[in-house]
């Protein structure tokens, strides 16, 4: 079965860099105001392969950097004309040039979700304080999990936290300290503070109390294709949920 589903990834790998081309769909981010701040791209496979195993396998095969470029030149292609703004992942490798990622898409049409693992040496925080220079949102993706760590959000300075989903469960639970400790960090920074993975629209007026900008998650918008969400004329949360 692992072969099966290596080849399957594999033949996903081959398919995007093939054509140049991924598939996207897209997930809404509400502000606690209740209005559309713009929607994250995320990648669809049409073979059904996972994202991430299509990723790892390109780490790998050390071709991550050709698949990121095709992906997010695919992500402002589907959203360009439906939406104002878009969250894109970005490796940290690809700070590495942010000309090409001013070519992408303007400040206003664009945040930067920071990703990964990968160490964040003097050249790539020279590409993050580049993009912020020019006025672009830089967003720390999965806080409080993994590599998403206090000495990350220190040396990014990101404008915008987002909390990991895991975070979100554990509050949901009652265990809140974790995730008013982040909050508190991010706002002592001037950062805005996003949580995913909401699961209920009942979270959503206590987490406004915990300090928390905006929202995302399935209790609030399932990912979909950009022509889905285009048919929707006005985006405002307290009128879909």
């Amino acid at each position: 079965m692992a072969v099966k589903d290596d080849r399957i990834v594999r033949q996903a790998l081959k398919a995007a860099l093939d054509s140049k081309s991924i598939p996207m769909v897209f997930q809404p981010i509400w502000t606690k105001e209740g209005d559309c701040w713009g929607f994250e791209a995320l990648a669809r496979f049409k073979n059904g392969s996972p994202p991430d195993a299509v990723w790892n396998l390109a780490k790998r095969e050390r071709r991550h950097a050709r698949l990121d470029w095709v992906a997010l030149k695919a992500a402002i292609a589907s959203a360009r004309g439906v939406f104002d703004r878009c969250f894109l992942n970005i490796s940290s490798h690809v700070l590495q040039s942010p000309d090409q990622l001013a070519r992408i898409g303007k400040p206003e049409e664009v945040v930067w979700e920071v990703t990964e693992t990968l160490e964040l040496n003097a050249r790539l925080l020279d590409g993050v304080r580049t993009l912020k220079r020019w006025g672009y949102h830089i967003a720390m993706d999965d806080a409080g999990v993994g590599p998403s760590t206090v000495e990350r959000f220190e040396q990014l300075e990101p404008t915008i936290v987002k909390i990991d989903r895991k975070l979100v469960q554990v509050w949901a639970s009652g265990q809140v300290d974790l995730l008013r400790y982040w909050v508190r960090l991010a706002k002592d920074h001037g950062a805005r503070v996003v949580v995913e993975g909401v699961e209920d629209f009942l979270w959503v007026d206590p987490l406004i109390d915990e300090g928390i900008d905006a929202f995302q998650g399935y209790a609030l918008g399932r990912p979909a294709v950009a022509e889905e969400w285009g048919s929707k004329v006005d985006y405002q949360l307290w009128t879909m949920s």
